[in-house]
């Protein structure tokens, strides 16, 4: 079983590749839209509102409903809500992470200096934020996952053109993570790694691979 999770203000869709080849190679696939996405109906906060607990939930759900998780596949923020699938329990044997966000706060600090928000602002939007959603934004960071949760080797695929994920997130992913592989792309953008051959058939090397049983 093949988990695929589309990234933020995305849809299954935009993964039509990744999801042909992993079918290609003999994986069962879920793919979906989530809550307040593509053809899906309204999150639990309602029209055009998402959040990355009930992505998360989801995919926990899906593997409880399914069973055994033999590749966790994921694009940009989606990647962000797989992550915290893991450490809310949800099991992989492999994972693949495209163009994926290593830790939203710095890209909140991005925000900020955008529409020249004060610190104070910002204090306040990250306690509000955390009591509303029930987690510390800590607990998105993907680089400092491995300390907390016994994580699946990995292959990140990044481009160096990327311009909403910082291919340095991939980097430092890849990195942190025992028993991963990085692929870094040139010219292919944010989308663009999601139909670059090289990856996927990296992806299926690496899931076609039998598991590791100590990682971490």
């Amino acid at each position: 079983l093949a988990l695929v999770m589309h990234g933020w203000g995305s849809h299954a869709g935009h993964l039509r590749r990744v999801i042909e080849t992993l079918t290609g190679a003999g994986l069962r696939v879920i793919a979906f839209d989530a809550p307040g996405h593509g053809r899906s109906g309204d999150s639990e906060w309602g029209s055009r509102q998402a959040n990355f607990r009930e992505m998360a939930r989801i995919l926990v759900d899906l593997q409880g409903m399914h069973g055994p998780v033999r590749a966790l596949v994921a694009h940009s923020g989606g990647c962000t809500a797989s992550a915290l699938a893991l450490r809310r329990g949800l099991v992989a044997e492999h994972a693949v992470w495209f163009a994926p966000m290593a830790n939203p706060t710095v890209y909140a600090a991005r925000f900020q200096r955008a529409l020249a928000l004060s610190d104070e602002v910002m204090l306040r939007f990250h306690a509000r934020s955390t009591h509303r959603l029930g987690f510390a934004w800590s607990e998105l960071d993907m680089v400092d996952l491995p300390r907390h949760v016994r994580t699946p080797p990995a292959l990140v695929v990044h481009d160096r053109d990327d311009v909403e994920t910082f291919a340095s997130d991939g980097t430092a992913i890849a990195a942190s993570w025992p028993h991963s592989r990085l692929i870094k792309t040139v010219g292919l953008g944010h989308r663009g790694v999601l139909r670059d051959t090289k990856a996927l058939d990296a992806m299926v090397e690496l899931v076609a691979r039998p598991a590791l049983r100590a990682v971490g």
